[in-house]
């Protein structure tokens, strides 16, 4: 014996789905275009303070070509800005570093978390 409402479900179901995974898609394209840039960037500058016991924080500015690449760790440029940096009794000022074609770890667990 044959339901045809079960055909009907089976295709509601599977709309539902399809809508599901769409809004997931663009829910994680508007992360990685919105949100992780920015917390990269912080993360980034409050790693180089710490490092080099910076008093101030550095300016980090990230761009990408394709934002969920930065899922993946890849960042096209990484910009960092300091108006001055004091390293072994040289004084630098207007220090501006640019890194291109940058991999880095994204979602990596530190030693001991």
């Amino acid at each position: 014996m044959h339901c045809p409402s079960l055909g009907k479900m089976g295709m509601r179901f599977l709309a539902a789905l399809a809508v599901a995974a769409g809004a997931l898609l663009l829910v994680v394209g508007l992360f990685s275009y919105l949100v992780l840039p920015g917390l990269i960037e912080s993360h980034l500058a409050t790693s180089l303070q710490g490092r080099y016991g910076l008093e101030e924080k550095p300016a980090v500015e990230v761009a990408l070509g394709f934002p969920p690449g930065l899922l993946l760790g890849r960042i096209d440029w990484v910009e960092v800005r300091m108006d001055w940096l004091k390293r072994e009794g040289l004084l630098l000022r207007n220090v501006h570093i640019d890194l291109r074609d940058v991999s880095m770890l994204i979602f990596a667990r530190r030693p001991g978390a």
